[in-house]
C-alpha cells in the first residue's frame, strides 16, 4: 500500500494521546490526522475526515466510547474502528468488538502490536468494496409539435 493509513484518535488524556502519537509517528505506514479527548469533537472529525482508522480509548468513560463506536460503525462503515485500553476487562473488550471495533490495542502501545494490527487493518480495508462513482447524463426529449 503506497498511501499511509490515516488515523484519528480519541484518547483519555494527554499522556495517552502523546504515547499513541509517538508510536504512530514512528511507523511509516501511518498518518495522524486528528486527535483529542472530547468524544463529540472527535466524532465530528471522524465524520468529516473519513480516516481509514479510528482508535477509541476505553479507559475514561467506557460506556460513552462504546456508544460512540456503535454510531461510527453505522455512519462511517469504511473507517476501521480499533478500541484501546490499559487494563480493560474481557467483558469490556467483547462489548467494544460487538459495537464495531475491528481489533483491540493494549496501552501503552508498542510498535510490534501496532504493526500486527496495521497488517490486519490493511487486509480489512483492501477487502472492502468501494462504491463505483460514475458520472451520469440525463437527456430530455420532447416534441415541438405538441407545444402550442
Amino acid at each position: 500500500m503506497s498511501n499511509p493509513l490515516t488515523f484519528v484518535v480519541l484518547s483519555t488524556g494527554i499522556e495517552t494521546f502523546k504515547s499513541i502519537r509517538a508510536v504512530l509517528s514512528a511507523e511509516p505506514r501511518t498518518q495522524l490526522l486528528a486527535g483529542g479527548n472530547d468524544a463529540d469533537q472527535v466524532y465530528d472529525e471522524i465524520v468529516r475526515l473519513k480516516p481509514d482508522v479510528a482508535i477509541i480509548s476505553l479507559d475514561a468513560n467506557a460506556e460513552h466510547a462504546i456508544t460512540l463506536m456503535k454510531r461510527l460503525a453505522h455512519e462511517c462503515p469504511s473507517t476501521a474502528l480499533i478500541s484501546a485500553g490499559k487494563d480493560p476487562s474481557s467483558d469490556l473488550m467483547l462489548r467494544s468488538l460487538r459495537a464495531g471495533a475491528r481489533d483491540f490495542l493494549r496501552l501503552p502501545l508498542s510498535g510490534e502490536e501496532l504493526k500486527t494490527v496495521l497488517d490486519r487493518t490493511t487486509e480489512f480495508l483492501a477487502g472492502q468494496v468501494k462504491p463505483v462513482q460514475t458520472k451520469g447524463r440525463m437527456i430530455s426529449v420532447f416534441s415541438a409539435d405538441s407545444v402550442r
